[in-house]
């Protein structure tokens, strides 16, 4: 339970690191001016996503590898990792393309610690000592719950095809349909700069 506590809050970085570096252009007004160099906005916006990434899989390697995580299904828990990243950093993609100011995404970002968090409680041996409780079933709301519970089974090498696939598809779901949103918003916010 150790890795996956510590995989799990790792993924706080790149929900609160993307919404950082894209805030702090808004907020210091060097977006339009970044908009008139060669590079598109799209470049723009994979530049910022591409650092995010590198350090978010950087240091939930680090977490998984000091907690001992490698064990189990290790190709699935690497998989669950990179999963985790790529869905920590759509999240910080959305966060900074709703908020202009990095304190206001900062603070955000804060608050949605406990959807990292949470669900570790509901996956893995709390899980039978909880039992299949209404609030159980409602954390299973959350996309995280999918991570942590994909982790967990594969760290414990009782990773099910059927129940691997769920989390995998539930995951992969929530990141694209977290990517769009933040590319529309983002699009949105691009024309009204050129616009100026």
């Amino acid at each position: 339970m150790y890795g996956v506590t510590a995989l799990l809050a790792s993924f706080l970085v790149g929900t609160s690191l993307v919404p950082g570096l894209l805030a702090e252009e808004k907020e210091k007004k060097t977006l339009r001016m970044l908009m008139v160099s060669p590079a598109s906005f799209s470049d723009f916006v994979a530049a910022k996503l591409l650092v995010g990434l590198a350090y978010q899989l950087l240091l939930a390697l680090a977490a998984l590898g000091i907690e001992s995580g490698y064990t189990g299904d290790v190709p699935l828990v690497l998989l669950f990792t990179l999963l985790g990243s790529c869905f920590s950093v759509a999240t910080g993609l959305l966060v900074g393309s709703i908020f202009q100011t990095t304190s206001a995404a900062g603070a955000f970002s804060g608050m949605l610690s406990f959807i990292y968090i949470l669900p570790i409680f509901f996956v893995g041996p709390f899980a039978q000592l909880l039992g299949s409780s209404p609030f159980t079933q409602l954390i299973k709301i959350l996309p995280t719950y999918y991570i942590a519970d994909g982790a967990v089974n594969a760290i414990q090498g009782q990773a099910a095809l059927s129940g691997t696939l769920l989390d995998v598809s539930v995951i992969l779901g929530s990141i694209v349909l977290l990517f769009l949103v933040a590319v529309w918003s983002l699009r949105r916010q691009a024309a009204v700069v050129s616009t100026i």
